[in-house]
């Protein structure tokens, strides 16, 4: 029976790797070029075929050497191109918290546009108001211009001296002062009001100007965000029909690597046997659990092949158990990582690392450090992608921790 390790390390054989779940194979090509529509799919589909027509599989060292160089071979090929379309993952995860801030900006516009509305409506009605009073005491005003204009005539003295006795002429002279001092209070009042009159169109004309400031900023925003969409929905256009290719040809990946599957279970098993009761692995809190989960790209539901720590970026990583190193490099997606066998057919996997400390066919004990925290890879910020794996299947680690 041979080691789980050999089912899934890209320097050395990938059978298993390929029998994983349908859409776990989509999560490890970590993303398609939104710019190999062309040209680069008759290259992927060239890659396929050359590797459904290996020859004829024998039982020999020879062969297994031959099928491992070849299947190698061509994983190099497809993570050159893994490469190219990660940045376009990266992009389209850009367009989406662009897209969020933009409907963010335009829901905060029409919130301002409907306050100023609000308050200019108030603003206008006091204007209406104002200018009501306004008219009211221009009127009274000309009522009194009348009454003083009866009198002009007579004169001021003459009206004065025209009284009977002494005490008209003083109720004359009192009446006089009061009417010129309601006069004067009267014009006070008109320029007063005529300033607020004034000052009250001045803000409703400032209001407008602002308004239509922020009618032109909605609008632009919303132009935006119909660009963005359009840009983003031909990107996801493309990398949906790349994904459909992948899918089409899934199938013949798996028939063909079913052959080399029986050649790698007869290569001997590890020497070094872990006791299956994992520590955790990095100082860190769970993140994102085994299973089916939402893809932040593709929007719908796809298997998470393992569990992942969130942890800052050079944080320790430790060996869950005592096992050997049977891999460490960069894999596809998974960046930096580390492929402990632990016996028993289990394997762990430590993804996504900054740097690696342990080196291939080195024996690690529980808790030795292997590692720190990174995001290599497919990854949008830092973290431990941690897995377990038997017979290179993908199984939930919670099962090998006492806690998390």
């Amino acid at each position: 029976m041979a080691s789980s390790w050999e089912a899934m390390t890209p320097g050395g054989t990938y059978c298993n790797m390929f029998e994983m779940n349908r859409i776990d194979l989509l999560e490890r090509t970590n993303g398609l070029s939104a710019r190999i529509p062309g040209l680069m799919t008759k290259y992927l589909i060239f890659i396929f075929l050359g590797i459904i027509a290996v020859p004829t599989l024998g039982t020999t060292p020879n062969a297994v050497k031959k099928l491992e160089q070849s299947y190698t071979n061509t994983e190099q090929k497809i993570d050159a191109q893994r490469q190219k379309q990660s940045k376009v993952l990266k992009e389209l995860l850009t367009l989406d918290r662009n897209l969020t801030v933009k409907r963010t900006e335009l829901k905060r516009l029409n919130a301002n546009l409907k306050a100023y509305h609000h308050e200019q409506k108030s603003i206008e009605q006091r204007v209406t108001d104002s200018e009501a009073e306004f008219k009211t005491i221009q009127k009274n005003f000309e009522h009194r211009l009348r009454d003083i204009y009866k009198y002009q005539n007579f004169g001021f003295l003459e009206v004065l001296f025209s009284s009977h006795d002494l005490l008209s002429f003083f109720e004359t002279a009192i009446w006089f002062e009061k009417l010129l001092t309601a006069d004067i209070k009267l014009l006070k009042r008109i320029q007063k009001k005529h300033k607020s009159w004034l000052s009250y169109q001045r803000k409703v004309a400032q209001r407008k100007h602002r308004i239509q400031r922020m009618h032109q900023q909605a609008n632009a925003s919303l132009l935006d965000i119909q660009n963005t969409k359009k840009q983003k929905n031909k990107r996801l256009s493309t990398l949906n029909q790349t994904i459909k290719l992948f899918e089409q040809n899934n199938q013949a990946l798996l028939a063909s690597s079913s052959e080399l599957a029986s050649l790698i279970r007869k290569r001997k098993k590890t020497t070094v046997i872990g006791s299956m009761q994992f520590v955790k692995p990095v100082l860190g809190w769970l993140s994102s659990s085994f299973g089916y989960r939402t893809h932040p790209i593709f929007k719908r539901r796809i298997f998470h092949s393992g569990i992942d720590f969130a942890a800052p970026s050079g944080q320790k990583i430790i060996a869950a158990d005592r096992g050997t190193v049977v891999f460490s490099g960069w894999w596809g997606g998974y960046g930096k990582a580390t492929i402990l066998d632990h016996g028993h057919n289990i394997t762990s996997v430590y993804a996504h690392q900054s740097r690696i400390v342990a080196k291939k066919g080195q024996q690690v004990e529980k808790g030795q450090l292997i590692g720190y925290v990174g995001s290599t890879g497919y990854s949008t910020g830092p973290h431990l992608h941690f897995e377990v794996r038997k017979n290179g299947t993908p199984i939930n680690p919670s099962t090998y921790f006492k806690n998390l």
